[in-house]
């Protein structure tokens, strides 16, 4: 009875969406750092740090819509844990983001490419997934192509961290592995992202 008096209040599922969305721009903004000039970075973080900023409201407004509205496409603790994931991978692109304006750092560009392409391929898809929570459409494809790309992007992770070991001394090592484990940290609430949406499919069906 509840869902035939109020309609189904989509506009959360458009927030997350956005959030996804958020996260594809900190990506763009950690790879245009790697190739930016010394005099463009302050301008490239200033972006960064207004794309967390606007995560942040998103997440915000996710729980104010969720309160407020009688129904929802699903539950109010999913909304809060999806949110969730994705605030927290945008936060570390942007830990990642400032760790990159150190010269040192931008130079290790070919693996870091490949943890940003995986990220970026990573909140696109979770864009669409975010909208196709509404009637569960393609969801099961969503977590597969997710799973796919985290393992890509554990492969990569290590890699790139056994480069580092071999090329530089330690406490250099140490200090760029920081911005390389930002990145895979992103990846990994990714993923776990996935994950959840994986089980709201299982318990809906």
């Amino acid at each position: 009875m509840p869902f035939r008096i109020f309609p189904e209040d989509d506009r959360v599922l458009d927030l997350l969406a956005e959030m996804a969305g958020q996260v594809n721009e900190s990506a763009r903004c950690c790879s245009e750092l790697l190739g930016a000039e010394d005099g463009h970075i302050e301008e490239v973080l200033a972006e960064a740090r207004s794309i967390d900023s606007r995560s942040a409201d998103l997440y915000f407004s996710a729980m104010t819509t969720s309160r407020s509205s009688y129904v929802l496409p699903i539950p109010r603790s999913d909304v809060y844990v999806l949110s969730g994931w994705l605030a927290r991978a945008c936060e570390s692109l942007l830990l990642a983001a400032e760790a990159m304006a150190e010269p040192t750092t931008r130079r290790q560009a070919k693996r870091t490419a490949e943890q940003l392409n995986t990220i970026g391929r990573m909140a696109n898809l979770s864009v669409r997934a975010m909208h196709g929570l509404s009637d569960l459409t393609g969801l099961d494809e969503y977590w597969y192509d997710m799973l796919r790309l985290r393992k890509q992007a554990d492969r990569t992770f290590e890699l790139h961290r056994l480069d580092l070991l071999d090329k530089h001394k330690p406490a250099v090592a140490l200090r760029l592995t920081i911005m390389v484990e930002h990145l895979h940290n992103c990846t990994r609430a990714m993923s776990q992202l996935a994950t959840e949406v994986g089980r709201i499919v299982v318990s809906e069906t």
